[in-house]
C-alpha cells in the first residue's frame, strides 16, 4: 500500500465491516476468507483511487529477513520478486500472493470469486512462468 499505516487503515476498515456484518446477524461461513476478500477489494480500490498502476499490488509481498540478511539483501530480494511478479497476469499474481499468505485453495477461490480448481490452474501457470524465467537467467 505504500506504507504500513495505509495497510493498517485498510485492515481496520475490514474489521469494522466484519463487526457490522456480525451486528446485523449476517452469518459468514469462512471469516478468514471473507476478511481477505474485503481487504483485497479495499486495497484494489485504494490503489485505483491513488492512480498507482497494478504493479503496486506486489508491495503486499513482504520478505521476512533472516538474521544474516542485510538491508541491501532484503531490498534486492524484494526487487527480484516484484520483477518476477510482473510477468504474471493479474489472477496468477493474486493467487500466488494469497497462497504465500497461507490461504488454502478454497479460501483463495472465495477471496477472488473463482473455484478452487481455477486457483490450482492459475498457481500452476504462474509457477511455470517463474521456472521459465529462472531457467532463462541460468
Amino acid at each position: 500500500m505504500g506504507s504500513s499505516g495505509e495497510g493498517e487503515d485498510l485492515v481496520q476498515v475490514a474489521f469494522l465491516r466484519l463487526f457490522d456484518q456480525l451486528k446485523r446477524k449476517i452469518e459468514i461461513q469462512n471469516v478468514r476468507g471473507w476478511l481477505y476478500r474485503v481487504v483485497h477489494n479495499l486495497a484494489i480500490d485504494h490503489i485505483r483511487r491513488r492512480g498507482v498502476d497494478e504493479a503496486a499490488a506486489t508491495t503486499w509481498w513482504s520478505i521476512r529477513p533472516e538474521e544474516s540478511q542485510t538491508t541491501e539483501d532484503v531490498l534486492i530480494a524484494k526487487q527480484q520478486i516484484a520483477r518476477s511478479l510482473e510477468i504474471l497476469n493479474e489472477r496468477e499474481r493474486h493467487c500466488l500472493l494469497l497462497r504465500a499468505e497461507g490461504l488454502s485453495y478454497q479460501e483463495i477461490g472465495s477471496v477472488l470469486g473463482i473455484s478452487a480448481k481455477s486457483v490450482s490452474v492459475y498457481l500452476c501457470r504462474g509457477l511455470k512462468k517463474f521456472e521459465g524465467r529462472n531457467e532463462a537467467k541460468a
